[in-house]
């Protein structure tokens, strides 16, 4: 078992949520993206008529549950990204106030 002083948080919680933020912009970006896709494919019966218009449309619905799922799924990580960089944050703050009530003049 190691000691408490053998323990080192290789990340700091302020690059997880930088990172956090990146990612979650990134997503925003991509979702405005399949956005206007979607609005391209919804527009596209005006003018693209007969069997191939529709399997292509067909096509692209059945691909969006999918694009969707992984949206989320990438949402779901930003927030764990958030939750880990608190965790890391109001431990190191416990840490501290327990350490704050240790003695100073002790030598090990």
């Amino acid at each position: 078992m190691s000691d408490v002083q053998d323990i080192l948080i290789k990340v700091e919680p302020e690059k997880l949520e930088a990172l956090a933020g990146r990612v979650n912009s990134k997503i925003e970006a991509i979702r405005g993206r399949f956005e206007r896709i979607e609005s391209e494919v919804n527009n596209s019966n005006h003018y693209w008529k007969g069997e191939g218009g529709e399997t292509h449309r067909r096509v692209y619905q059945q691909s969006k549950e999918g694009i969707e799922e992984s949206l989320e799924n990438f949402k779901g990580m930003v927030s764990a990204l958030e939750t880990m960089a608190g965790t890391y944050r109001s431990t190191e703050m416990e840490v501290i106030s327990s350490a704050d009530g240790l003695p100073a003049d002790v030598i090990i």
